[in-house]
């Protein structure tokens, strides 16, 4: 169901950006795909911390924004973003250490 609200709103709104409750570098794997076509749906979208978005709705919607923004131009391009406060603090320690 978020899927079909989302194109709608892109379609009849003019929305660029999904956010789901992703932390923000598994969101920046899924935008890369979207975006630069960096990467494997599939394999990024299963790696994701919450498993209730390893679904194939998500991934339908990633592929189509995907195949949207092909069509855009860059400052008109759909994202996928996350926004999780609980993983920011464990992903921003993880790199961190690196």
């Amino acid at each position: 169901m978020k899927d079909k609200i989302f194109l709608n709103l892109v379609e009849n709104k003019n929305f660029d950006n999904i956010v789901f409750k992703f932390t923000s570098g598994d969101a920046l794997k899924v935008d890369d795909i979207v975006l630069n076509d960096l990467g494997d749906f599939n394999g990024v979208i299963d790696q994701t911390v919450y498993w209730v978005y390893d679904t194939q709705e998500v991934r339908d919607l990633a592929r189509w924004i995907h195949t949207k923004n092909q069509v855009l131009n860059d400052n008109k391009k759909i994202h996928f973003s996350g926004f999780d406060v609980m993983f920011h603090f464990y992903e921003t320690q993880a790199n961190e250490l690196r």
